[in-house]
């Protein structure tokens, strides 16, 4: 295999942990049988690689097939970024630094790095061999292009990542043009000033966050217009393969990139296959693909016993949850929120949409996680409870209807889900506990996009984003992803970062909590980061804006020809340069 540097930071910031971190929203494929493409590559998978000696080990050659379940929209990972395609971008595009799965920071586009007295500045010092896959070169100016424009108001979203950084709120507003606190030294060093100690900012630059986008690409498109873009589609980057063509719901190609500066990968092409869970297990079991990266909970034994096959069990990181739009007359009501939460059977509904795989949590965490609030107890099942909370919060039963009112509202929620088995067996469960208390629920499922621009990210009448109302939806059902840090929830809980300025889409405001994001940035060391972190998510716990039903692990699947794979917490790809084939 080939040897991984595995530098650690030597400075105060740097021992903090990594956000693997983006919002993943699980969405469904097109849902038909897919198809190998016909004319770009053999249809046979099992490309013969070169003849190897007779030793075994890594060589070069072949083609890899792997599963994602949606067709990503967007592939500049600044325009809407998207955690299901997370594992796509980082094969695609590059970070200042990346992470180890211990953790620890390794140099990406950067070399090295110092971090000033104060904690307020980080100098980067760049690789000067690094070249987009048009052949330009990748300097400091296309960091600072990229970190800026995090901060564009029409890629508002993305400021909570930058907020930190001096200048970046002025920036967003229009009370300035650039962002003061990026500095190109020259053209490969870079100096990132935030406007106080900010224990976040390595993630920030990460290849998990801060993709570094080309200047000379983007430049002269205006941001409003980067979605429609071709290069949106057909993206360029500088990571270890680049783009070579794409059929809508069907596949993504990708080739090696000759003149990646970790060197050349072993496999030639990286092929995804598009389509939801089902058809892609069947493409696994016909052998028509490599990789399936989720399997259903309900066939692991099955693919478990495939003669051909390797199945890997390892940490996803993922929780799924239930938001609740604050706006909402009753939802805007905390005893009403924890009445819901109480109504609800979770471990029940746990182990009947993870086979007894999952784990029922109490907050927005990993139970592994420093930051998990441990004291908090949650809402323990308790149905005749939850009716004499919602009684006491004046949402009584209408004899006709047994529909709750207070009024002239009434408790007949919108509930989305995306349409997939799991994501419908728990909402079926979730409606039945809840109309059992008095609370009806028209149920809806749809694909995640159409969800996403209908729902969650709404737009006025001119096409412009806008701030969410109370009828945009009521309920939704979604998973998130995790990593060790927890900052990145400033996105969905700070009252700053309702859409479209973030992904706050409960509309929660709290002002305790703004505090403790902020409070949590300031703070380096991270026992006392814990001790912030417990009582932000302990109160998370206590005012429910989401109902955190349970975590759970990942089973990702890999065809015995496929060598070198180690799924973990960084994405299925994160060590694409070790893959080879049989």
């Amino acid at each position: 295999m080939k040897r991984k540097p595995n530098w650690r930071l030597l400075s105060l910031l740097a021992v903090l942990l990594l956000v693997i971190f983006s919002v993943i929203a699980v969405g469904c494929g097109p849902g038909e049988e897919a198809e190998p493409p016909e004319d770009p590559v053999d249809p046979d998978p099992t490309d013969d690689p070169d003849e190897p000696d007779e030793d075994e080990g890594p060589r070069q050659g072949g083609t890899v097939q792997i599963s994602i379940h949606l067709d990503p929209e967007n592939l500049c990972p600044l325009v809407i970024p998207d955690g299901t395609v997370a594992r796509v971008y980082d094969v695609l595009f590059n970070g200042l630094v990346k992470a180890n799965p211990e953790w620890e920071w390794e140099p990406d586009a950067a070399e090295e790095w110092e971090v000033s007295e104060d904690a307020r500045t980080v100098t980067f010092y760049m690789r000067d061999d690094l070249t987009f896959h048009d052949g330009q070169p990748l300097t400091a100016h296309d960091v600072k292009f990229t970190l800026k424009h995090m901060a564009h108001p029409d890629l508002g979203e993305q400021l909570v990542r930058v907020d930190s950084i001096v200048g970046a709120r002025e920036f967003h507003e229009g009370e300035a043009d650039g962002v003061e606190g990026l500095e190109v030294i020259d053209d490969y060093t870079i100096s990132i000033t935030t406007n106080e100690p900010d224990a976040s900012i390595f993630s920030t630059v990460s290849r998990d966050i801060g993709r570094i986008i080309p200047k000379h690409i983007w430049e002269d498109v205006p941001p409003a217009e980067w979605s429609r873009h071709d290069a949106n589609r057909e993206p360029i980057g500088s990571g270890p393969f680049k783009f070579v063509e794409r059929e809508s719901d069907d596949y993504i190609m990708l080739e090696a990139f000759e003149d990646y500066h970790e060197g050349r990968p072993n496999i030639d092409r990286l092929i995804w296959r598009i389509g939801d869970d089902e058809a892609m297990l069947g493409a696994l079991m016909n052998e028509e693909i490599d990789i399936h990266v989720r399997v259903p909970f309900d066939d692991v034994d099955m693919v478990e016993n495939l003669s051909f096959a390797n199945l890997y069990d390892h940490d996803a990181s993922q929780t799924q949850y239930i938001g609740l739009n604050t706006l909402h007359p009753a939802l805007g009501e905390v005893k009403v929120r924890q009445a819901m939460a109480t109504a609800i059977n979770i471990e029940e509904i746990t182990r009947a949409c993870t086979g007894g795989y999952g784990e029922p949590i109490v907050a927005p965490r990993l139970p592994s996680c420093w930051s998990y609030p441990t004291e908090c107890e949650g809402w323990p099942y308790d149905p005749d409870r939850a009716r004499e909370m919602l009684d006491e919060a004046g949402w009584t039963v209408n004899s006709d209807t047994g529909v709750r009112e207070k009024g002239d509202d009434d408790m007949v929620l919108d509930w989305y889900h995306i349409d997939r088995t799991m994501e419908g067996r728990l909402a079926a469960l979730v409606q039945q506990n809840l109309e059992d208390v008095g609370i009806k629920m028209d149920m809806q499922s749809m694909d995640f996009a159409t969800f996403a621009d209908q729902h969650l990210l709404p737009q006025d009448d001119d096409g412009n984003p806008r701030s969410l109302t109370k009828d945009d939806f009521h309920i939704y059902l979604m998973a998130i992803g995790q990593g060790a840090d927890p900052q990145p929830f400033e996105r969905q809980f700070h009252s700053d970062y309702s859409p479209p300025r973030g992904h706050n889409f409960p509309s929660y405001s709290n002002a305790r909590v703004d505090e403790l994001f902020l409070e949590m940035r300031r703070t380096l060391d991270l026992d006392d980061r814990a001790e912030v972190a417990h009582e932000l998510f302990g109160i998370l716990c206590e005012e429910v804006p989401w109902i955190s039903v349970f975590s759970t692990p990942a089973f990702t699947a890999a065809h015995e020809r496929v060598q070198g794979l180690d799924p973990n917490v960084l994405q299925v790809t994160w060590n694409v340069l070790d893959w080879w084939v049989e």
